[in-house]
């Protein structure tokens, strides 16, 4: 990954937009959650 930069903050997390360095070479999004919803178990079935 490169060029990450923050997007959005949702209720949930950040969500940021980075360029793949792979052969695809296309923009993803990755969410980062908190890490009390990591630790919900009702919420890590989702």
């Amino acid at each position: 990954m490169k060029s990450a930069r923050k997007s959005v903050q949702v209720g949930w997390g950040e969500v940021y937009l980075a360029q793949a360095t792979t052969e695809l070479d296309r923009t993803v999004a990755l969410k980062i959650l908190p890490v009390e919803v990591g630790a919900d178990k009702d919420l890590a079935a989702l």
